[in-house]
């Protein structure tokens, strides 16, 4: 199993249901998938080359995708925190924990959604409308990591039986890893 693979099987995942979850903030699929392809040949020169454990030895999450909550800025991607005044507003760089993660060498799939600044219990904003709970659409998936949760419950479940179950990482849960 490649990355190229596994990030391909996630976006391919995110299209079908964040038309029904509105989870989706901003997008960087074309990359992603070109970051996992370099990757990946990356890997396959090092095993060549009996270099593999050390291109590893830094990267426990080598080629792994995640996603970004909007208040934790990947760059060049939206970081508007689901403000209408910071509408159009870019990331000019990565958040510290987003750097940490791909420093850790994962591939970033998107922004997800969160109440307006983060200060709701529901994740919901004028700018990009409510995020829907994959298991009753009529309710939202609740606080301010609503889009990531939403977004993991439904990679991991899909018609009650586990997919990919130690594969994906949404970033929170990448940052408590990564503190330990």
């Amino acid at each position: 199993l490649t990355s190229g693979e596994v990030v391909g099987a996630f976006i391919e995942r995110v299209k079908e249901v964040n038309p029904y979850l509105n989870a989706v903030v901003d997008e960087r699929f074309e990359e992603a998938l070109q970051e996992a392809n370099t990757l990946d040949q990356r890997l396959h020169e090092a095993r060549w080359g009996g270099a593999d454990t050390e291109l590893l030895k830094d990267k426990p999450l080598y080629g792994l995708p995640f996603t970004v909550k909007e208040s934790c800025s990947l760059a060049g991607m939206s970081d508007s925190v689901g403000c209408v005044e910071r509408s159009g507003s870019r990331a000019a760089s990565d958040g510290a924990a987003v750097r940490r993660v791909r420093g850790a060498g994962a591939v970033p799939l998107l922004v997800s959604a969160t109440p307006e600044l983060c200060l709701g219990w529901e994740t919901t904003s004028l700018l990009h409308g409510r995020t829907n709970n994959p298991y009753d659409l009529h309710c939202t998936p609740g606080g301010s990591s609503g889009g990531e949760v939403r977004l993991s419950n439904y990679f991991f479940f899909k018609k009650r039986k586990i997919i990919f179950p130690q594969i994906f990482y949404s970033l929170t849960q990448l940052i408590c890893i990564t503190e330990v």
